[in-house]
């Protein structure tokens, strides 16, 4: 009998996880590649991941995205080099709609970086990039605590 039992057990078990796997979305590498460069503070380099992703068709304002970039560079100066990234929160809003939330881990400090992702007919696309180097705000947003003043 205890035997039969742990047989259904297992087959229970392989099936949940199968079931669970199903339902992870595959977002065609676009979010590590954006994780990638947020590392290497190449801030234009992840602006072309966000654009080549979307295959976006539009010509994008250059000089608005170097602004861009060198305020995240200015921002993160003092960071350190990149160690790793953890996914923080995973959000999932339907079948196209994510929200992830990453710890980007610098030797220096930690920052906060959230992607939002939209998963397109052609596949998935990030529309938004939010780098946060206040990461006593990131994880007070994070965990839906009042912003300190």
């Amino acid at each position: 009998m205890s035997i039969l039992r742990f047989t259904l057990f297992s087959l229970f078990l392989s099936v949940a996880g199968f079931a669970h796997a199903q339902d992870v979305p595959d977002y065609g590498g676009v979010p590590d590649k954006l994780i990638q460069k947020v590392g290497e503070k190449d801030f234009k380099g992840m602006f072309k991941v966000m654009f080549s992703a979307a295959k976006n068709e539009q010509k994008s304002d250059t000089e608005m995205l170097d602004g861009f970039s060198k305020q995240l560079e200015e921002q993160l100066e003092d960071a350190g080099d990149f160690l790793d990234a953890d996914l923080y929160k995973e959000e999932r809003f339907g079948q196209r709609v994510s929200i992830l939330n990453y710890v980007v881990n610098y030797s220096s400090k930690p920052v906060g970086v959230t992607i939002k992702m939209y998963k397109t007919r052609i596949g998935w696309v990030a529309l938004n990039v939010m780098v946060k180097s206040d990461f006593d705000k990131f994880l007070n947003e994070m965990r839906g605590l009042p912003a300190s003043k």
